[in-house]
């Protein structure tokens, strides 16, 4: 793509996207950039390429803490940093890599928890909850390509963990603008690997609803009931049945 027609681009994606975050009816929720790409016309691959555009590759962030809450940081840090001089073994220096790299995500140093957390990963690359710790690191810094990377490597360690779909789900939702059918996909697929996680059915009715599919949604809540009777589980089934009945 031509680099003017890109930066063309963007300008009208910028203008229009807020013109319709400004005018968004507040009880008539619609997806703006979901909107736009219905009024322009825009396949999921076009729109990708476009956005990709406005990734900056965000290397450090201010994380806006109290003098207090930096302080706890930075002592934990050091913590982390004197165990891993002390570290003998691979499982420690693991963890003291782990905890420093959470320490200066802590403090909005993107690009050096991402180095820390790869640290990590060379002495543990079976670990899934580092692929994790990378995939939201990525996230921050707007690197999309790389968040998905890592959090399939994390479901490809882990595919029975509900939290892990939840995310890799809202990340195409979010950053890669996938349509309705693709995400049913994924959630079915999600379904199968987590053996019908009770979470998972809750993620999978609620996006159900929310694409207005609410019979089927109801049945979903109705299967995650006879898993857990939790009350709200029932209170979700008996909102769905009054609507249906409206």
């Amino acid at each position: 793509m031509n680099k003017n027609l890109l930066k063309i681009g963007i300008s009208i994606f910028a203008i229009i996207l807020g013109l319709l975050l400004l005018s968004r009816p507040v009880n008539n929720f619609i997806d703006p950039v979901r909107k736009l790409q219905s009024m322009l016309g825009f396949n999921n691959k076009f729109f990708q390429k476009l956005l990709s555009g406005l990734s900056n590759g965000v290397e450090e962030k201010d994380p806006q803490l109290t003098a207090e809450e930096r302080l706890i940081v930075e002592n934990r840090l050091q913590e982390a940093q004197k165990k891993l001089t002390e570290a003998t073994t691979n499982e420690e220096k693991f963890s003291a890599w782990m905890q420093i790299g959470f320490g200066q995500y802590g403090l909005g140093k993107y690009k050096e928890a991402k180095e820390t957390f790869l640290k990590a990963a060379d002495l543990e690359p079976d670990n899934y909850v580092v692929y994790v710790a990378l995939y939201q690191v990525e996230l921050d810094r707007q690197d999309n390509q790389s968040a998905r990377k890592n959090i399939k490597k994390a479901l490809a360690l882990k595919e029975e963990n509900p939290d892990l779909w939840r995310k890799y789900i809202q990340l195409e939702t979010d950053r890669f603008f996938a349509n309705d059918d693709q995400l049913k996909d994924l959630y079915l697929e999600a379904l199968t690997r987590t053996n019908s996680h009770v979470d998972m059915l809750a993620f999978y009715a609620q996006f159900l609803e929310k694409s207005n599919d609410l019979k089927s949604a109801l049945d979903i809540w109705k299967k995650a009931y006879e898993q857990i009777p939790d009350p709200l589980y029932q209170e979700e089934i008996e909102r769905l049945e009054a609507l249906l009945k409206l």
